[in-house]
C-alpha cells in the first residue's frame, strides 16, 4: 500500500478542528488506513489502494470531516461551461494513448508552498498507483494563464525539440526520451515510434505525455488558475484519475470549468447512483439497521442516499471514489461507518478441530519435492489477458474465460494455464543470473463445452544456458519417483513446445500433462534469451492416481 507523510497543522487547518492525537489516531484507524506514526509535524498513514482520493492532505481531510461528522450534506461539485476551452485532435497521436480527457480550474484560493508541494505529490502517487508507473493514465497540471486556446493534440517526429521541465535548454524528443530522467524511465511507453503533444495555439508545448511535461506552463506556489489534462490507455482510469485532481483544487476554493474534446466535455462531476437493498445490507453485516441510520452512516463516508422503498435505496458515490463497483462495496463503507470496533464477537454454536485436507497434504508434497530440486516457489494472479496466456504463446484454440468489464486490459482473462505466467515472471527477472528454477501450484479455468471448468496444476519452468528435454525428463522422473508412480510418455504437439522436444506424460493410460523444451519463438515473445524447459500437471489427476 502507498505510504503518504501528511503536515499535521496543514490537515488540520483543512479539517477546520482541532483534533487531539488520540481522537485523531482513531479516527484514522478506522477510516480504513493504517497509522504508522503520529506526532506534532507529521502524521504518517499507509492508504488503502482503492482509495487513491486520499492520497494527499486535501483528500484526505476531506474524508476526515465527513467521518468526524463535521459535514452535514454531500458537495455538489459544478461545472461552468464555456466554448473558450476545447482542443483539436490529430487521431493518429491518440494510438498509443487513445484516451485523452481535461479540465479547468480556476480561482484557487489557498495554494501556496504547501498546496504546490500537495499537489506534486498527489500527481507522482497517482502516476504510480493508479495510473500504474503512467502505464494506464499519466498527468499534467499547467498555469492557465501561460496557455492560449485553443490546445492541439497532435504527434510529431523524433527531431522536434521543445524545453521539457527539469531542463534550461530545448532538446529533441530523441534526445528527450535517452537523456532525461522520465525519458529513461518512461520512454518505452512510447515504443511505437508515435510521440504526441499538447501544443498551444501560439506553439508552446505543454506536455510530451506520459514522459514530461514543458517548461513553459509549469505551475507555481503563485499559480491560481489550471489546465489539467489525462491521457491513457483505459477511459474509466482517466476519467477517474482527472476527477480526483479536480476535486483536490476544489478542496482549495477552486472553480470548475469544462473543456471539450471532440464532442466530449470533461470533467464529469456527478455523483453515480447505486441500488442497495436494505435487507442486503444487514445480513451481511449481522444487524438491524433502518433507513433513517443508513442515511447517517452513508454521510460519514462522503456518500449521498436516496430512499427508493422500504426495502431499497440509493447510495450517491462522488466522482472522485474509484473503489465502489457493487454494493457490496457500499455495504463496507456502511460497516466502516458504523465501527467495526462496535461489532460484537460471537462464537459459533458448533465445536470444530481443523486439520489439513488430504488435497493439502499433497500440494505440500508436491511443493516440497520441488524446493529439494531447488526450485523457487512463486504466485501469480488469476487475472491476465489474452496476450500473454494465447498470443505469446503461439495459441490459436483460445479457452480462457473472458472478464465482461475488466477494470484494467491487463487483466482481462482468467489464466486457463500456468506455463505462460512464469514465462512473464522469468522475463520481469532477467536481471539475475540464470539457472532460474521456479513453480507455481494454482487454479486455472477454461471453457468447455459451453461450461466453465476449474482445475488445480503444477506448474514450472527452468531458464538455463543449457536447458534440454533431458533436464525437462529428469525433473518429471524425479517427481514420479517421490510419488511412487510409474508413467510413459507419448508423442506431444503443442505450439509452444520444440517439435520433438516435448511430451505428454500418460499414466495408466490417462494424459495426466506435457513438458518439453519452450519454442525459442515463444521464447522471444516474452522477451527471453536463454533456452527455457517446463511443464505443467493436473494436480488432482495426479492424486487420484496415488489413491489407486
Amino acid at each position: 500500500m502507498p505510504t503518504i507523510t501528511l503536515k499535521r497543522k496543514r490537515l488540520l487547518g483543512l479539517v477546520g478542528k482541532p483534533i487531539d492525537n488520540e481522537e485523531l489516531s482513531y479516527a484514522i484507524s478506522m477510516i480504513g488506513t493504517d497509522l504508522e506514526e503520529i506526532n506534532n509535524e507529521n502524521i504518517i498513514v499507509e492508504v488503502s489502494p482503492n482509495r487513491p482520493d486520499m492520497l494527499s492532505e486535501e483528500g484526505f481531510a476531506r474524508a476526515l470531516r465527513y467521518f468526524l461528522e463535521l459535514e452535514d450534506e454531500i458537495k455538489q461539485y459544478k461545472v461552468n461551461h464555456e466554448d473558450t476551452y476545447y482542443a483539436e485532435i490529430n487521431k493518429k497521436a491518440l494510438k498509443p494513448r487513445p484516451y485523452i480527457a481535461g479540465a479547468i480550474v480556476k480561482n484557487v484560493k489557498d495554494f501556496d508552498e504547501e498546496a504546490f508541494e500537495s499537489i506534486i505529490n498527489l500527481q507522482e502517487k497517482l502516476h504510480v498507483t493508479h495510473g500504474r508507473k503512467r502505464k494506464v493514465a499519466s498527468i499534467g497540471v499547467h498555469d492557465l494563464r501561460k496557455i492560449e486556446f485553443p490546445l492541439k493534440y497532435t504527434c510529431v517526429d523524433e527531431n522536434f525539440k521543445f524545453t521539457p521541465l527539469g531542463w534550461e535548454r530545448e532538446g529533441s524528443v530523441k534526445e528527450i526520451l535517452r537523456e532525461h530522467e522520465k525519458g529513461k524511465e518512461y520512454g518505452h511507453l512510447l515504443n511505437e515510434g508515435i510521440y504526441p503533444v499538447w501544443i498551444d495555439n501560439k506553439g508552446d508545448v505543454l506536455a510530451l505525455p506520459p514522459i514530461i511535461n514543458g517548461c513553459v506552463t509549469a505551475i507555481s506556489p503563485e499559480t491560481r488558475n489550471f489546465f489539467i489534462d489525462v491521457t491513457g490507455t483505459n477511459e474509466r482510469v482517466v476519467n477517474e484519475i482527472l476527477n480526483i485532481v479536480v476535486t483536490h483544487l476544489v478542496e482549495l476554493g477552486g472553480e470548475v470549468y469544462s473543456f471539450r474534446v471532440g464532442n466530449s466535455e470533461y470533467p464529469d462531476l456527478s455523483y453515480k447512483r447505486k441500488k442497495v437493498n436494505l435487507d442486503y445490507v444487514n445480513s451481511l453485516l449481522g444487524l438491524n439497521l433502518n433507513m433513517n441510520y443508513i442515511e447517517e452512516l452513508l454521510l460519514k463516508m462522503g456518500l449521498g442516499f436516496e430512499k427508493i422503498d422500504n426495502k431499497n435505496f440509493y447510495a450517491l458515490v462522488p466522482p472522485y471514489r474509484t473503489d465502489i463497483l457493487h454494493p457490496i462495496d457500499i455495504v463496507e463503507d456502511i460497516g466502516i461507518a458504523y465501527g467495526y470496533d462496535k461489532f460484537e464477537p460471537e462464537l459459533p454454536n458448533i465445536f470444530t478441530i481443523a486439520s489439513l485436507s488430504d488435497e493439502t497434504k499433497f500440494e505440500d508434497i508436491l511443493r516440497d519435492t520441488f524446493i529439494g530440486m531447488g526450485a523457487i516457489e512463486v504466485l501469480s494472479y488469476h487475472l491476465s489477458n489474452e496476450k500473454i496466456l494465447h498470443e505469446n504463446m503461439g495459441i490459436k484454440n483460445k479457452t480462457c474465460i473472458k472478464v465482461i468489464h475488466p477494470m484494467n486490459e491487463e487483466y482481462n482473462a482468467l489464466r486457463d494455464s500456468i506455463i505462460p505466467l512464469l514465462l512473464e515472471f522469468l522475463s520481469k527477472n532477467k536481471r539475475y543470473e540464470y539457472k532460474q528454477f521456479i513453480f507455481e501450484i494454482g487454479n486455472v479455468f477454461y471453457k468447455k463445452d459451453g461450461d466453465a471448468k476449474e482445475e488445480k496444476h503444477l506448474a514450472w519452468a527452468c531458464a538455463d544456458t543449457k536447458a534440454s528435454y533431458e533436464d525437462a525428463k529428469a525433473i518429471v522422473d524425479a517427481l514420479m519417483r517421490e510419488l511412487g508412480l510409474t508413467y510413459k510418455v507419448e508423442e506431444e504437439k503443442c505450439p509452444f513446445y520444440i517439435e520433438g522436444r516435448c511430451a505428454k506424460i500418460i499414466i495408466n493410460d490417462k494424459e495426466i500433462g506435457h513438458f518439453g523444451e519452450i519454442h525459442p519463438q515463444i521464447i522471444r515473445n516474452f522477451d527471453l534469451e536463454v533456452p527455457i524447459i517446463g511443464g505443467e500437471m493436473d494436480v488432482r489427476g495426479l492424486q487420484e492416481e496415488i489413491k489407486k
